[in-house]
């Protein structure tokens, strides 16, 4: 993970799976990431997970169905010489095997990437944005 945006994808990458790698995406927060309103332990973060995957599935794919998140349009000032940055992207939510339709949600993101002492960037926030924006043709 040798830019921020990697981090980042790589968070997304753990949870497109058809049984997700909870502790991988757990390993890529930070020490402030571990925390948040909705958890402050690898099993509350797991417990959010699924509910989340849950949520994003409703109606548009079966349970079983891995879902496909994308990092998009990341955008920072530069990360080098820093040890923390502010970025803004947008999480694509694809159904596994249906990419060609596009994305069941589209969520712009923004949050905090740290450096750690390992030189490895990790990630501020383990949440998805509550601002959830359907693909055009569901908003109809």
């Amino acid at each position: 993970r040798m830019t921020p945006e990697q981090a980042l994808r790589d968070y997304y990458q753990a949870l497109s799976h058809h049984f997700p790698h909870y502790r991988r995406m757990w390993l890529l927060l930070s020490n402030a990431g571990r925390t948040s309103s909705r958890f402050a332990s690898l099993e509350g973060f797991r417990s959010y997970w699924k509910a989340k995957l849950k949520q994003l599935r409703e109606g548009k794919a079966k349970g079983s169905t891995p879902l496909v998140f994308v990092v998009e349009g990341f955008k920072s000032e530069k990360s080098g010489g820093k040890t923390e940055i502010q970025g803004k992207w947008t999480v694509q939510v694809f159904v596994r095997g249906k990419r060609e339709e596009g994305p069941i949600w589209s969520l712009p993101s923004t949050g905090t990437l740290v450096k750690g002492p390992d030189n490895m960037w990790y990630i501020d926030d383990g949440t998805l944005a509550e601002r959830t924006s359907r693909r055009p043709a569901d908003a109809e």
